[in-house]
């Protein structure tokens, strides 16, 4: 299930291609929604696994921490809050 968030939230951020793509078909309202929490639980996943691992790195070899550790977060939550804008922007055509 993971992995298929995060390769719908891969496709959604490819902008052009992923414009192009969603553009040749229609997405039910009920399917919009279903795939739009998929990706919001995948990102929230990653998310959690990159603070995660981030501590393993931390315990494991202290070497220049907490500095190595505040730049991780730092760009895990930067990705975050961009991979969650871009899943509330998606927009694909709706079915009639």
């Amino acid at each position: 299930m993971t992995i298929i968030a995060t390769l719908i939230i891969l496709w959604l951020v490819d902008d052009a291609g992923a414009q192009y793509r969603l553009a040749s078909y229609c997405i039910k309202d009920t399917d919009r929604e279903l795939v739009r929490n998929q990706a919001f639980a995948g990102v929230d996943k990653g998310f959690t696994d990159h603070v995660g691992h981030l501590f393993e790195i931390w315990v494991r070899d202290p070497h220049e921490q907490p500095k190595r550790a505040k730049v991780g977060i730092q760009s895990g939550i930067s990705a975050y809050l961009r991979a969650r804008e871009d899943i509330q922007k998606w927009e694909p055509p709706r079915c009639e």
